[in-house]
C-alpha cells in the first residue's frame, strides 16, 4: 500500500436460509375422538394437530390418511378429520386410522 493508507468499509446482510432438516411431528402421540352414530357426513369429527419447526414450503405440512380413506378424509391444511358417510356402531364400532404427515421441502420429510 501507499502512503498514507486509504480504506473502505460495506455492511454486509448475511441471511441464513432454511434447511429442510426437521420432520413433521404429531403435536399428541395418540387421538382419540368420539363420535354419535348419527353425526353428519363430511362435518368435523376432530383436529389431527401437527407441526413442522423448518421455515416456508420446508414448513408446510399435508396430511393423508394411510387406512380408511374409503371411509374417512382429511382436510389436509387444517387437520380437521370427516367421515364420508355416516358410522353405524352395529356394524364398527371403533376404527384405527394411520395418518401420515409430510413436508413441503425437497427432498420432503414424511412422519407416521
Amino acid at each position: 500500500g501507499g502512503t498514507p493508507a486509504r480504506e473502505s468499509t460495506a455492511t454486509v446482510l448475511l441471511t441464513v436460509l432454511d434447511t429442510n432438516d426437521n420432520s413433521p411431528r404429531f403435536i399428541n402421540k395418540d387421538f382419540n375422538f368420539f363420535v354419535p352414530e348419527d353425526h353428519p357426513s363430511f362435518s368435523e369429527i376432530g383436529v389431527i394437530g401437527v407441526m413442522d419447526a423448518d421455515a416456508g414450503n420446508n414448513g408446510w405440512v399435508a396430511l393423508s390418511i394411510l387406512n380408511g380413506s374409503d371411509q374417512f378424509v382429511i382436510d389436509t391444511g387444517r387437520g380437521n378429520l370427516m367421515a364420508k358417510a355416516p358410522l353405524d356402531r352395529e356394524q364398527q364400532s371403533s376404527y384405527v386410522l394411520w395418518v401420515q404427515a409430510t413436508d413441503g421441502g425437497e427432498p420432503a420429510l414424511s412422519t407416521v
